[in-house]
């Protein structure tokens, strides 16, 4: 983390490990509400709340560079956060489940701020995981489909289209998610 300074990654990989190793000790039987697991869990938070902030600080390498790499290390520090799905470890009521996500989402409004109509493939994505997270699957769905039509976009567009599937799958069956599934197969 020292070395690299401000740049986000080592952090965001600090606070994954983190929640990894709580995953390990919760399913070998530790109790999720220990005091040993809320300190791995606060680090954890400490860590991803630093890449977040020093994500949101990026600036483009060159003058004439479009990329906006702050939006893109936000939206990949979030879907992170929703792909270690803390809930199906802790439960969707434990307050380090309910601070991680919150994060994640609010991080991801912060750098989308736009009118919907104005928004970029890449602030597109992060609204979809945003809407995912809050359990409106519709605009989720809306809102990566849309980023998909970039090119520049749509594979990690197309990635986070198969985690919404997987999760609708995982949390509301198999019948669910196939139509998604079907949809974004048909982008192919």
């Amino acid at each position: 983390e020292e070395v690299v300074g401000d740049v986000p990654r080592p952090n965001k990989e600090i606070g994954s490990l983190r929640f990894l190793q709580v995953r390990e000790k919760v399913e070998q039987g530790a109790d999720a509400n220990s005091p040993e697991i809320a300190g791995m869990l606060e680090e954890a938070l400490k860590h991803f709340e630093t890449a977040f902030a020093k994500a949101s600080k990026l600036e483009p390498l060159l003058q004439d560079e479009t990329r906006n790499r702050d939006m893109e290390a936000v939206t990949e520090i979030a879907g992170e956060i929703f792909k270690l799905e803390p809930e199906t470890i802790l439960g969707k009521k434990h307050p380090a489940v309910v601070a991680l996500r919150g994060l994640a989402r609010d991080a991801l409004t912060e750098v989308a701020g736009k009118e919907l109509d104005e928004l970029t493939p890449t602030q597109m994505i992060c609204m979809g995981l945003a809407a995912l997270d809050e359990g409106r699957v519709h605009e989720a769905e809306d809102h990566l489909f849309n980023a998909a039509k970039d090119k520049d976009h749509f594979e990690q567009a197309c990635l986070e289209i198969n985690y919404m599937a997987a999760t609708l799958r995982r949390d509301k069956g198999p019948e669910k998610a196939l139509p998604l599934y079907d949809k974004l197969l048909a982008l192919t």
